[in-house]
């Protein structure tokens, strides 16, 4: 019997998306697979190796990009939000730009690629959601306080999705 379940990985091309990547391929999933740089996406679709997984470049810390992909891609059966990079600083050190562009990957963008989904993913059966978070949302860091505010944020939107979803049967980690 063929597996018709179908993943969304952003940040798929290394890490934990990769590791996501690898698990579900040998589970039969079809895969959409998100990455910012093509050399890496390249060298991750050599070693992921696996017919079912389509690869798009996309930049999530910018807001059209991440509504060309709600636009584009079918409703995933699993949304694994897992881009991100850190960019460290002392407060008031970073440009406004780069604060900007770095919560909306972090926060802003993981809501808005969940919410452009979580329509149709709560009308099919068996949906759910994983946000890959740090343990920075829960502890001060000096010199990356816009990535722990950002983590932290959307550790609590994962929290209040989780209680707020659990009456469409959809699990949110």
């Amino acid at each position: 019997m063929e597996n018709n379940l179908r993943a969304l990985i952003t940040g798929a091309s290394s890490g934990i998306g990769m590791a996501y990547a690898k698990y579900l391929a040998s589970l039969g999933w079809h895969l959409d697979l998100v990455s910012k740089d093509s050399s890496r996406s390249q060298k991750a679709k050599k070693r992921l190796n696996y017919s079912k997984a389509n690869y798009f470049l996309a930049d999530l810390s910018q807001p059209s990009e991440v509504e060309t992909l709600i636009s584009e891609l079918q409703t995933p059966d699993l949304l694994i939000a897992n881009a991100g990079i850190t960019r460290y600083g002392k407060a008031g050190s970073i440009s406004k730009k780069k604060k900007t562009d770095l919560f909306y990957l972090l926060c802003n963008g993981v809501i808005d690629l969940i919410e452009g989904f979580l329509p149709e993913m709560k009308r099919k059966e068996n949906s759910r959601i994983v946000i890959i978070s740090s343990i920075a949302a829960i502890t001060p860091m000096p010199k990356s306080s816009i990535y722990a505010s950002a983590k932290s944020a959307i550790y609590s939107y994962g929290q209040s999705l989780s209680y707020e979803l659990k009456q469409n049967k959809i699990p949110v980690t």
